[in-house]
């Protein structure tokens, strides 16, 4: 799971970056870059339905959104 945590904050960071490209360009980007981090986004969020309860409590003291 770090691994594809890892690879969606790259993904988040190559979005970023895209803004500064130009406009046809960043289109066609997006075109790529957004089904790659929807892919990741649903693969994190089946994970973490499968966690227990006090597994997602503690991780989200550690998170601190608790």
């Amino acid at each position: 799971m770090n691994d594809i945590t890892n690879d969606l904050n790259k993904l988040y960071e190559l979005n970023a970056i895209s803004f500064s490209l130009e406009p046809n360009t960043f289109e066609d980007f997006q075109k790529i870059i957004s089904p790659m981090i929807k892919e990741k986004e649903e693969i994190i969020k089946s994970f973490e339905k499968q966690i227990p309860l006090h597994i997602e409590e503690l991780n989200n003291k550690l998170k601190g959104v608790a």
